[in-house]
């Protein structure tokens, strides 16, 4: 599509941003908000399917309504007419910045804590959009942006699922670098939900660790066979020299790539408070080694309707014998050596070893039923949750020890006055909980970014509303731009920032109020010379085009103009002035001479007088009701056509 396109008669279309196997992404401009914008076409080939354009329609629409700072927001859809066909497109937030993909290609592998940090937040980005009802079905490090402030934002939601919605293809351009992060059901075909997102966000986060994905092969379906009959390797077997991943996190990261969605965490946002609790060092609610049903004696697990899950193995002559195998870099080093051997890879290697061990494990679980049996007949005591709001993290962490509880530190923005304390915490004060239950404390680290609300198409007062419920205030004067649409007179019609923007508290949005375009008369400019005219009309705000004639007036000067003299018209519009062409003979309604064509004929006219008629033969008899010698004449019209 041309750059010179105007789309929907609002977006021009500025250099190409990138294609894809789905749609071009154009850098735009909306001409009637004057900001940056994305705009992406679906392209031609898809977009002649009927069944399918439906669906990306509907899937376009449904985004539309997401409106999250770690989400790339989209402003309109549409669709323009290209190549003998309607194209739709979607128009988004323009965002700098770069991709998790770019990162990793030129930077390597992230450090853990900053890994963790980045994927909490495209949790919560995916926590919003599935509480909204979308499933991305596309999570990957190409679709995960980090713009120059740091703000992770995810990236083309909707359009995939639009995609496979048309079927399982496991070939061709458009699943290569998304089956690298496919969910063992959608590989299946199988319908997928919002855990589908969760074990692609797992495999980004396994690629961030260790600069690589989870499984590589050949070809497409050879990696899609790997997502559901493989383990991942173990991290430790892959991080960078000198980086140590806990277990902790080994454990997040296994959970999300449970084989078996029931074993994943519910939702993004339990995974999200999981890589919370390892960043503040605390324990996640994952295992370190997640169990797994029973394979039966042919190997097969998803075949014949069962699951598999990497970190726990049983046989059948183990039955009800189930132990967890602790994930460490040494076990996870030799377990990889051995999985080498025997063919066997990640934590089903790893695992291997502690077989010998598990009777000494049995006998120690059975002992430890027997000495503590009444208190398990009696079930585990309860502790009263302390009042915490006010005390200091040290002061908190200290007051949940005491009652046997765990805390979880998540922090939250506050006043100044409130760094470093307990502005929050769940369950409140005086829940009775069962012992070593975690409590979440909120602690205060200062006054953060809000999210600047949509102003435009409310009236100045509404928008000063709410945007001091959002933290934020007002310039003092709004900017003022003229429309000629009366439904935006004295309504916002743009702002700055941009809606989704994050911004700090009390920080300004300049509003743009619609004014009405003002109007003037048409200056009175016939009988003037052209340039004359012109320069009289551009002088007080109005567009001139000129429109020549052969007659009607002296040559040069202004027959007519259009809209009328006198007529009220914005300022801007554009006036049609008719002027006689240069070098035309003049034609000022007086005759120019008394003699007619066959000035030899006796009917001659002279100038003022003549006995006759002036004839166009020359014959002078006087019978044509031309030009009499009384010296009238015509008024020129005719002239020149005989």
């Amino acid at each position: 599509m041309s750059q010179a396109t105007l789309v929907a008669g609002r977006y021009q279309l500025g250099p190409s941003l990138g294609r894809g196997g789905m749609a071009d992404v154009h850098a735009g401009l909306d001409v009637r908000l004057g900001r940056e914008v994305a705009v992406k076409v679906l392209r031609s080939d898809l977009a002649r399917d009927p069944s399918f354009r439906l669906r990306f329609e509907r899937e376009a629409q449904n985004v539309a309504g997401l409106n999250h700072p770690g989400i790339v927001a989209v402003y309109d859809t549409g669709e323009v007419a290209a190549e003998g066909v309607g194209l739709p497109f979607i128009v988004m937030e323009y965002v700098s910045g770069s991709t998790l993909r770019d990162l990793l290609r030129v930077h390597g592998p992230m450090p853990p804590e900053r890994a963790c940090a980045v994927m909490a937040d495209v949790c919560a980005a995916l926590g919003y959009s599935h509480d909204s009802g979308v499933v991305h079905r596309d999570v990957k490090p190409a679709n995960i942006m980090i713009t120059p402030g740091d703000v992770v934002k995810v990236m083309d939601f909707g359009i995939a699922r639009a995609l496979t919605e048309t079927g399982p293809a496991l070939t061709g351009d458009m699943v290569i670098g998304t089956a690298q992060y496919l969910s063992p059901e959608q590989g299946l075909g199988q319908e997928v939900d919002a855990r589908a997102d969760v074990y692609a966000a797992g495999c980004v986060l396994f690629e961030l660790l260790t600069g690589e994905p989870p499984f590589t092969a050949d070809s497409p379906v050879a990696i899609v066979y790997q997502h559901v009959r493989e383990d991942p390797p173990l991290l430790a077997t892959l991080t960078p020299p000198g980086v140590v991943v806990s277990s902790e996190l080994e454990a997040v990261v296994r959970r999300a790539m449970a084989k078996n969605p029931d074993n994943r965490y519910p939702t993004a946002a339990d995974m999200r408070a999981d890589l919370l609790r390892v960043l503040a060092g605390e324990r996640p609610d994952a295992p370190a080694v997640l169990g797994e049903p029973d394979r039966d004696d042919t190997g097969r697990g998803w075949d014949t309707g069962r699951w598999t899950d990497p970190g726990r193995r049983r046989r059948r002559d183990d039955v009800g014998d189930t132990v967890e195998t602790l994930v460490t870099p040494e076990i996870a080093r030799s377990g990889s050596r051995r999985a080498g051997d025997a063919g066997r890879t990640g934590a089903h290697a790893a695992a291997a070893p502690a077989r010998p061990r598990r009777k000494l494990a049995l006998i120690g679980v059975v002992l430890a039923v027997l000495l503590g049996g009444g208190w398990w007949l009696l079930g585990p005591s309860d502790s009263e949750v302390p009042r915490l709001v006010g005390l200091s993290r040290d002061e908190a962490v200290r007051a949940l020890a005491d009652a046997g509880l765990a805390p979880i530190l998540v922090p939250t923005p506050s006043p100044p006055d409130q760094v470093d304390r307990v502005v929050g915490s769940s369950p409140d004060v005086g829940q009775r909980v069962d012992e070593e239950s975690a409590v979440t404390l909120r602690i205060g680290r200062g006054p953060g970014l809000v999210q600047v609300p949509l102003l435009v198409g409310r009236s100045p007062e509404a928008a000063r509303v709410a945007a001091e419920g959002a933290g934020l205030v007002l310039t003092p004067v709004p900017r003022l731009r003229e429309t000629s649409d009366p439904t935006e007179v004295g309504q916002v019609i743009g702002q700055d920032p941009v809606p989704g923007s994050l911004r700090p508290p009390g920080d300004a949005i300049e509003l743009v109020v619609g004014q009405r375009r003002a109007t003037l008369q048409v200056p009175d400019v016939v009988g003037r010379s052209r340039a004359s005219a012109e320069a009289t009309l551009e002088g007080v705000g109005l567009e001139v085009s000129v429109r020549e004639v052969d007659s009607g007036g002296a040559p040069g000067t202004v027959v007519t103009v259009q809209p009328g003299v006198g007529t009220a018209v914005p300022r801007g519009t554009t006036v049609t002035v008719t002027a006689v062409r240069e070098g035309s003979s003049p034609s000022s309604g007086a005759p120019s001479s008394g003699s007619g064509d066959g000035g030899s004929g006796s009917g001659g006219a002279t100038e003022g007088g003549g006995d006759g008629s002036a004839g166009t033969s020359g014959t002078g008899d006087g019978s044509d009701t031309g030009d009499t010698g009384d010296g009238s004449g015509d008024d020129g019209f005719f002239d020149g056509l005989f």
